[in-house]
């Protein structure tokens, strides 16, 4: 899909992936959760899901281009976190004077 350059069909599998993932257990999501995910949906995201461990994370929205500005304005009181995609795949990145292993 990425390869082909089918971008857009990323956002309907996180979209997928989440309604799927949802199934799993009741506390997979929550009201606040469930009102962050259709106001991404409202904006314009084609599709999001939550990731990371229980307590927190984040939630992964993915949108065209063109929808960027209103997803950012309908998510506007949560904070965005950008990232790009790298040709490497993901890395483990320490900071050794930001840490104490004390």
């Amino acid at each position: 899909m990425i390869y082909q350059k089918k971008f857009g069909e990323i956002g309907l599998l996180l979209k997928r992936n989440w309604e799927l993932k949802k199934k799993l257990a009741r506390k997979i999501s929550n009201d606040e959760i469930d009102k962050m995910y259709q106001k991404a949906m409202k904006g314009g995201a084609s599709g999001a899901k939550i990731s990371g461990a229980g307590g927190g994370g984040f939630m992964l929205v993915y949108c065209e281009r063109n929808h960027q500005n209103s997803v950012r304005e309908a998510m506007k009181e949560y904070r965005e976190m950008p990232f790009l995609l790298e040709n490497d795949g993901s890395k483990v990145i320490f900071n050794y004077r930001r840490y104490s292993w004390k």
